[in-house]
């Protein structure tokens, strides 16, 4: 009993003499590069693998021959050429728009303008796949609702048009309008802090609105513009729900999309090697575009629109035109939400698809939602997307909260590589980031399982968390810190006890961001697809592509829904609580 007693002491003893600063560090520091550099590091070594080499990694020999192949095909190039194409126009698109929706509501007398924040926050319970197949049912050539529509008020004989969601235009108005949203977010603080000055200046020297708002206002705001303009080409380039929904039907290729059909075996052989290697040239893109970010964010900094003394926003006075105006902007919101969404509701109450009609009006049921919920098989992806929106956030929040407390308040060397894995993540596309996964993981026992799904967004979604808990930290003196120290309490402890409680508004504002782009994320759901690891999105892609466009439509209503109360409930709970909200 003595020799065990001792033992025991001799362990609490060794115990004690550890420092928990290292163990918090460096322990962090390894998963982090389990998680992020591992899986890199195995998808460039299957980019320079034989074409035949199936992971995991066998053998030794390396050739370039994927490299070879990809850039010897015309296709690759058009890949590029159509990724550039839709990248910036989009982005184009969504800033024109949400520059001047954010002019109408912070700089004009905008009628209902407090209406506008609501619907900007609502168009983020809109996933995107979702808005792309609200607008496959209205703008189909042949029987989209408002083909039929305007062809029945024109009297054309015509059997298809006159709008075409499947072409590069459509691709790029659709999702320019979708962005026009959250662009807003981005921008309308820029417009409503702007010192006025200027602008009742070049009012007073007889320049119209118009032209008040091109040469005076857009210019002082021009590098706050350009920011949110390069941070969404860099967006852009990543996206993958648009691009798989209508670009492939519309047969418009971009790189997320390819490489997203070389590991599906419906679409043919898979090819992992050249899957990575057309995965290493999205990452270096995804890279330079994220160093043009950086650099311009560093030059916006050095101008300035807010001035202290003297500072009071005005509002012009639109007259007339105000009205115009509100429709414009409520428009916008009825184009991104309204639509895709009514189209969708009308989908979803036929048995089998129809353009809207008298007739079809005594077609209406709700037969499918009844076989929705009646579906064994979509009750199992519920009880996997409910383990999936619970673990995710709460592992993904938890190890930014660590990482934010070890980079802001220990000094130990090499604590700043925690923020750099840990911001990895943004600068690779959520396509490439999942591959990388997949190839590492593909042939262990988390492979197949609502797991693999858990840890992709458990890192995708880390920056954000990051981001958000550093700043909350900084804003803490290290004296309640120092203070538990001289107590005795460890370093955990601190963490635990003192950080955790202080930093529990962004703590919960960051989990229930990650909810929300969890449960309308399908990038690393379709990607990590198996009959046993299904959620909600890739019920709801498996439906549309069978096709059954009417159960497709009805689940995906019941998400938006549920997606648009969870939205309201939190922004009025963080308002109440916090004064803030989630985005």
């Amino acid at each position: 009993m003595a020799t065990v007693a001792q033992a025991r002491r001799t362990r609490r003893s060794w115990l004690s003499r550890i420092d928990q600063r290292h163990v918090i560090v460096y322990g962090t520091a390894l998963v982090l590069a389990v998680t992020v550099v591992v899986p890199l590091a195995v998808m460039v070594i299957i980019s320079l693998r034989p074409t035949e080499a199936i992971p995991p990694i066998t053998g030794t020999d390396f050739t370039l021959d994927n490299y070879r192949t990809t850039f010897a095909d015309p296709v690759t190039y058009r890949l590029l050429w159509n990724t550039a194409l839709y990248a910036l126009g989009s982005m184009a698109v969504g800033l024109v728009l949400g520059v001047l929706m954010s002019w109408f509501v912070g700089r004009t007398n905008l009628p209902f303008r407090n209406g506008v924040y609501p619907m900007a926050l609502a168009s983020f319970a809109m996933p995107g796949v979702v808005t792309a197949f609200g607008w496959i049912v209205l703008g189909r050539p042949r029987t989209g609702i408002l083909n039929t529509i305007i062809r029945g008020m024109t009297g054309s004989d015509a059997n298809t048009g006159p709008l075409n969601v499947f072409t590069l235009e459509g691709m790029i108005l659709v999702t320019g309008v979708a962005l026009a949203g959250s662009m807003f977010i981005f921008l309308a603080p820029y417009f409503q802090r702007m010192d006025p000055a200027l602008e009742e200046a070049a009012t007073t020297s007889g320049a119209g609105r118009l032209g008040t708002l091109r040469h005076v206002s857009i210019p002082l705001l021009f590098p706050g513009i350009l920011t949110v303009a390069v941070y969404y080409v860099v967006i852009m380039v990543q996206i993958f729900e648009f691009p798989l929904a209508i670009g492939v039907t519309a047969g418009v290729p971009v790189l997320s999309v390819r490489v997203f059909l070389l590991t599906q075996p419906e679409f043919g052989l898979i090819n992992y090697g050249l899957a990575a290697t057309f995965a290493m040239i999205a990452m270096f893109i995804g890279l330079v575009l994220l160093g043009v970010y950086l650099w311009v964010t560093r030059q916006a900094e050095r101008y300035q629109v807010i001035t202290g003394k003297g500072y009071r926003p005005n509002r012009m006075d639109l007259g007339f035109w105000k009205w115009p105006a509100a429709v414009f902007v409520f428009g916008i919101f009825g184009i991104k939400i309204i639509l895709p969404l009514l189209a969708l509701i009308w989908a979803s109450l036929l048995l089998y698809f129809q353009p809207l009609s008298m007739d079809a009006l005594s077609l209406v049921s709700l037969d499918n939602y009844r076989s929705v919920f009646g579906s064994e098989r979509i009750r199992n992806s519920l009880l996997n997307t409910v383990l999936l929106v619970t673990l995710a956030p709460t592992l993904s929040i938890l190890l930014a909260a660590l990482v934010a407390w070890a980079s802001t308040r220990i000094k130990l060397r090499g604590v700043r590589m925690l923020e750099v894995l840990a911001f990895m993540p943004l600068a690779i596309p959520g396509i490439v980031m999942g591959l990388a996964m997949l190839v590492t993981l593909i042939r262990t026992p988390i492979w197949g399982s609502v797991w693999i799904i858990i840890i992709g967004h458990t890192i995708g979604f880390l920056p954000f968390g990051v981001r958000l808990l550093s700043a909350a930290m900084l804003q803490i003196g290290r004296e309640l810190e120092e203070a538990g120290s001289t107590s005795g309490a460890t370093p955990l402890t601190i963490f635990r006890v003192v950080m955790l409680p202080l930093v529990l508004p962004a703590f919960l504002n960051g989990w229930l961001w990650v909810f929300a782009h969890s449960i309308r994320d399908f990038t690393y759901p379709l990607l990590f697809s198996t009959p046993d690891n299904a959620v909600l999105a890739t019920q709801i892609w498996e439906l549309w592509t069978t096709p059954d466009i009417p159960k497709g439509s009805a689940l995906s209503v019941l998400l938006v829904v549920f997606l648009m109360a969870f939205v309201f409930v939190i922004r009025k709970t963080a308002t109440r609580f916090f004064g803030g909200t989630v985005t």
